[in-house]
């Protein structure tokens, strides 16, 4: 708690000599792991005031909440996505499939695609949410109802979200391999000195690393 409180006094010391201002109203503590936390925590002050606690904020675009699930984020992003399709199913005069796919492309695919590599679901309910999006959109496409949903992406060229999540996952461990990146790889990941198997140089492991809590 004092190293929090003296990190804020350094924040306010600093802003005040270069001439920042902080808005404070912006500002908010979010608990990670509340259970390891007291309820008669002592609030945050930031500049005397004090800061409001959250259960979420927006961080980047991404919304991350007191138990780093990714529900929060999913919940919200689906429910932007399906009123942008409704959007374009009752703007869009032309009914041609190419078209529309290409409005789903500019106009959805990024809100589900966006910064994965943070909250990549992992339970079964968020990965059915996210991909219930595109086949969704996929069934009202003219013609397309009939078919199954791996008939429509066979015919439209379409990858399942799962993949093209699990693609850029592998995207980044490459840039992370290959230090293309700022964090450090040894945080993630470290390279196996197995060598009497077969196959590319670069097989990866991962440390299991025991978390330990101070209250």
């Amino acid at each position: 708690m004092f190293f929090f409180s003296s990190a804020l006094s350094c924040i306010v010391d600093w802003a005040n000599t270069w001439l920042l201002q902080i808005y404070i109203t912006k500002c908010c503590v979010l608990h990670l792991n509340t259970k390891y936390i007291s309820d008669a925590l002592k609030p945050f002050l930031l500049n005397g005031i004090p800061l409001p606690v959250h259960q979420s904020v927006r961080d980047l675009g991404v919304i991350v909440n007191d138990s780093l699930t990714p529900s929060s984020h999913i919940a919200i992003i689906t429910a932007t996505t399906y009123q942008r399709i409704n959007l374009i199913f009752h703007c869009f005069v032309s009914r041609d499939v190419h078209t529309l796919l290409r409005a789903y492309t500019t106009y959805i695919s990024p809100l589900l695609e966006y910064n994965t590599v943070v909250w990549s679901p992992s339970l079964e309910c968020d990965i059915c949410n996210v991909e219930k999006v595109q086949r969704k959109f996929t069934k009202r496409l003219p013609g397309y109802s009939k078919y199954s949903y791996a008939e429509r992406r066979r015919k439209l060229k379409l990858t399942t979200l799962e993949l093209r999540r699990l693609h850029y996952d592998l995207c980044d461990v490459l840039r992370n391999h290959f230090q293309h990146c700022q964090y450090e790889r040894a945080d993630f990941f470290v390279l196996s000195t197995v060598s009497f198997t077969r196959g590319h140089p670069y097989k990866l492991y991962r440390l299991c690393k025991s978390l330990s809590y101070q209250c």
